[in-house]
Parts: C-alpha cells; structure tokens; sequence
C-alpha cells in the first residue's frame, strides 16, 4: 500500500521499478508473494500513468512475475463475482479486491469505494485501488472533499513532482547507454 512513489521513481527504468519494488517491499514484507504483489502494483501504475487501457492493467501488470499466485490474483481479479472477493491483510486478497475494483470502476471515486466496501482491511485495498486509479483518471478526477482532507498535501504533491522528474531524467541523454551516472 505504500509502493506508489517507486512507480513515480522509476515509471522509465522497469528493472530499476523491480528491484526497488522488490528492495521497498521485503522492509516489512519479505514473503515472495507479498514483495512480488509490489512490483505489480507498480508495474500496474506506470502503465495507467503511460496512458494504457484500465482493460489491458492486469496483464501489463503481471509482466516479468515469477510468482504464480500473483499472477493469478491480479489475471483473475476481473472475472470474480463481488461475493467471491476477499479484502483481508493478505496480499493475494488485497491485489485481487484491488484490481477488480479498479477494473469495475467507471470513475476514480467509484473504484475506491468499491474497494473500501469490501471491509476487512479497507485501508490496504483502498490505497492500492487509489494509487491505481490515481494514476488512470488523474488527481482532478478525485473528489475535492477528499484532496483537501490530506494532511502535507502540498508537500506531498511536490514530493510527486519531484520523482516523476527523476524518472524524466532518466531519459535524458547524458543517462543513456553509457552516459553519465543517472540521478539514482
């Protein structure tokens, strides 16, 4: 729930978003299935950031996953019916309540509380629905009532700013293929 700003980072570097995926998630969460759950998540909001499909996010998400459990949780979220979703602390239900929320979503806000409803552990499902459909419909499409109850908004907008230009500057020339050492 916490990997959003590594998608901001490294959105044009897809090792550097793995391993620092990887590297951020086992802090807290050293179980494969839960460190692989991260770089999905984050392969997942650099290819809405990029302006791909909420249709195609699954599978782009799942790219390069070794781990079968995610990359059926995340493939498979879609066609589950919303009896059958769970939204407890366990990362293969997080992704699934996740992703089906934002594939069955038709706004930002909606996706969201879809997530939310579910119960269980709402906090979890919710933030990554949240950066998921953040990074599809953009902060504007977000209601203001809930802009405005962030705390450090403004601090946090310019943390934003500031690592998406870090990853822009990975494609600088200078940091192409035997240039300069990049920003990292």
């Amino acid at each position: 729930m916490r990997c959003a700003p590594v998608a901001l980072r490294f959105r044009r570097d897809p090792a550097g978003l793995a391993q620092a995926s990887l590297d951020s998630a086992r802090i807290t969460h050293a179980e494969p299935r839960a460190a692989w759950g991260a770089v999905a998540v984050n392969q997942a909001i650099v290819h809405l950031l990029e302006g791909g499909a909420i249709a195609e996010t699954p599978q782009e998400a799942v790219a390069g996953i070794p781990v079968d459990e995610v990359r059926a949780a995340v493939l498979e979220a879609g066609d589950r019916s919303p009896e059958d979703i769970r939204a407890g602390g366990f990362v293969l239900e997080t992704l699934g309540a996740a992703f089906w929320s934002l594939l069955h979503g038709e706004t930002a806000r909606e996706a969201i509380e879809r997530a939310v409803a579910f119960g269980e552990d709402a906090d979890s499902t919710g933030a990554v629905t949240g950066a998921m459909a953040g990074a599809a419909y953009g902060v504007a499409a977000l209601p203001s009532s809930w802009r405005d109850q962030v705390q450090f908004r403004d601090r946090l907008a310019a943390e934003a700013a500031r690592l998406l230009a870090l990853s822009e500057a990975d494609l600088a020339p200078e940091n192409q293929s035997g240039g300069a050492a990049s920003l990292r």
